[in-house]
């Protein structure tokens, strides 16, 4: 089938060619009539996950901007309290990981990812009346609690409506929603900050209050808007701006079922059985890009945590989110209160970090090359229908 170029921006900029399987006699609907279904999910989906992570992300970063207007001070607590605070909130996110995912899988993305959002929002938001360290410490682990299993949540609810091929483009770009948080967070601060004094309030007090009310706001929105699945496409409490009509419906779970015979239906009511979160977790062959991913992460949560301050100065994705997490929860310890102003020690610590984690990023390569080459050469090992690893 021959196709002409396809033009467009932003999502629109993302138009995968056809599937091979696109001339095929299974397939009653033109390419054009499959990308313009698809077009609706690029526009519906995956901004409002995009959206959700940005807003986590903004939440989670503005504490940095916080300490440098004076919130340590305020609420009477030192750096070493600040580190725990943000170890505790790792924690919860780690704890809730798995069970967190099991139970959107059990309820549906539209019901969970927008609870969760807006939870995380609320707490976020409460965080104006912090007054001492028992409180700080509480919202911390609470804020990691509500905010668990989003990431790897909303990459199984897109695998829900992407085939194999499309879904990592996809997934890349949802990612862009944590760099962006980073990106607008002080820049947003910088100018809620300004607001000191304003009703008697501190600047930080604004900043906790506006980002977190603004992801309740983000929250209702994906209630109202963010479509469940091929089978239920309608959110929750609308009808939603963009529409999915009958033929479209059909078309998105049919792909689905040519891309992978052996994909079930819909995004809800599926039993995960702990048999099955064990072999996942003892798959030991991604134990090493697990590892890669504790390391280098932990290096991030001190610099996203002190960089202002410094400044001032001069199924499951869960298991690679519960390491990556882990390493954050870890590098909340990094720069301490007696290495001030530049941290030397912290900066050591983390450049032996990213080195062990490419020594662990290489030898994952080294084992699935192996592995491949092993099937190659007929050594099944025990596997009725071996895995091979893709780059």
């Amino acid at each position: 089938m021959a196709l002409s170029k396809q033009e467009g921006s932003g999502f629109n900029s993302y138009v995968d060619p056809p599937d091979s399987e696109s001339s095929s006699p299974e397939r009653e609907w033109s390419f054009q009539d499959e990308l313009k279904a698809r077009r609706k999910i690029d526009f519906s989906v995956l901004p409002l996950l995009y959206l959700g992570l940005l807003f986590f992300q903004l939440d989670r970063m503005n504490l940095a901007s916080a300490l440098t207007g004076g919130f340590a001070a305020d609420i009477h607590v030192s750096q070493d309290t600040i580190n725990l605070g943000n170890q505790l909130m790792f924690l919860g996110i780690v704890i809730l990981e798995i069970p967190s995912n099991m139970l959107l899988q059990k309820i549906g993305p539209r019901k969970y990812i927008s609870g969760q959002v807006i939870t995380f929002g609320f707490v976020a938001s409460m965080q104006v009346f912090l007054r001492d360290r028992e409180g700080f410490l509480a919202s911390r682990i609470i804020l990691g609690l509500a905010e668990a299993g989003y990431i790897p949540g909303a990459c199984y609810t897109l695998s829900t409506w992407y085939t194999k091929r499309e879904l990592s483009k996809r997934v890349a770009i949802f990612f862009f929603g944590m760099f962006s948080g980073n990106a607008i967070s002080p820049v947003l601060a910088s100018g809620i900050l300004k607001l000191d004094g304003a009703q008697g309030m501190r600047g930080w007090q604004w900043l906790f209050l506006i980002e977190g009310v603004a992801t309740v706001v983000v929250g209702i929105a994906l209630l109202l808007l963010l479509p469940g699945s091929p089978d239920q496409p309608d959110p929750l409490l609308s009808p939603g701006l963009v529409r999915f009509k009958g033929p479209e419906r059909a078309i998105l779970q049919k792909r689905l079922e040519l891309d992978d015979s052996e994909r079930r239906h819909g995004s809800q009511g599926m039993h995960i059985p702990l048999s099955l979160v064990w072999k996942t977790v003892s798959h030991w062959r991604r134990w090493f890009h697990f590892l890669s991913s504790f390391c280098v992460f932990s290096t991030w949560s001190p610099l996203t945590t002190y960089t202002p301050t410094i400044i001032m100065y001069v199924k499951t994705a869960s298991m690679w989110v519960m390491l990556s997490i882990s390493g954050l929860m870890v590098g909340t310890q990094y720069y301490r209160g007696n290495d001030v102003p530049f941290y030397s020690n912290g900066l050591r610590i983390q450049i032996i970090m990213v080195a062990v984690g490419m020594a662990f990023a290489i030898l994952q390569t080294i084992i699935y090359r192996v592995h491949n080459w092993r099937v190659a050469q007929g050594k099944h090992y025990s596997e009725k229908a071996p895995r091979i690893y893709v780059p």
